[in-house]
């Protein structure tokens, strides 16, 4: 099971810390960083096929080659 967290901002990236339990930080838009235990830290993106109710998560990369400045913005 993991504890949902809101993912706002590069500085709560920087700050999630590893856990006894393996956590989310979603950005609400499918977007997701995966903490694990071990400490790593995974970029996911929760997809969703058209006229499909299956989801799948694709992994997009690892922090901290990967980080919220490439995001596209949501501010329109």
């Amino acid at each position: 099971m993991t504890i949902s967290r809101r993912l706002r901002t590069a500085i709560a990236v920087q700050k999630a810390k590893s856990t006894d339990k393996d956590y989310d930080l979603p950005d609400g838009q499918g977007l997701t960083l995966s903490v694990r235990t071990s400490g790593k830290k995974i970029w996911r993106f929760r997809y969703q096929r058209p006229k499909s109710t299956a989801r799948i998560n694709i992994t997009l990369g690892y922090y901290p080659a990967m980080t919220l400045a490439g995001r596209p913005s949501s501010s329109g």
